[in-house]
């Protein structure tokens, strides 16, 4: 079964400015765990994307028309909402992230995106846009975390479609 996902992929200046942020994030409350035999979690600010749908069928889904449909939709006025985490009891962690507010935009388009073939299977969970920053220590107090002014405004180069 090959899984195909769309991105939103960022310019170089917005990454850099979150890379460099989220070195305020202590080194020591920053963890990587074992999922499936592979080590992930840490700082993941290197591969910063926003994932706006998971789960097409690779073999089933007419890529040109997909990126036909990519193409004619304009991601403006996507905002960061803020800090937020969810909880990874299993592995004893929290997954820092940050929540981006897209006026239902982003929701439209994700909603959309279920015309093309995909696994029922991956869309079980309600859809949450967001960047993913770290996987922290579930101790950790984020409120002691704050996101720079300039830092409000989403900067998105591309939509892409990737397979798996």
């Amino acid at each position: 079964m090959k899984i195909g996902y769309v991105t939103a992929e960022f310019s170089e200046e917005f990454k850099k400015s979150i890379r460099e942020w989220s070195l305020v994030i202590p080194k020591e409350e920053i963890v990587s765990v074992e999922i499936n035999g592979k080590m992930e979690g840490g700082n993941v600010t290197n591969d910063l994307h926003l994932t706006l749908f998971y789960g097409f069928d690779d073999e089933k889904i007419n890529k040109k028309e997909l990126l036909k449909f990519l193409g004619e939709k304009a991601l403006r006025e996507l905002r960061i909402e803020g800090l937020r985490t969810f909880s990874v009891p299993q592995y004893k962690c929290n997954i820092l992230y940050l929540k981006i507010d897209g006026k239902n935009m982003l929701e439209k388009i994700h909603d959309s995106l279920k015309k093309f073939p995909y696994f029922e299977k991956f869309q079980n969970n309600k859809f949450i846009p967001h960047l993913t920053i770290a996987y922290i220590k579930d101790s950790f107090d984020i409120s002691l975390l704050k996101l720079p002014q300039k830092m409000n405004k989403v900067d998105i180069k591309e939509l892409m479609y990737h397979s798996k």
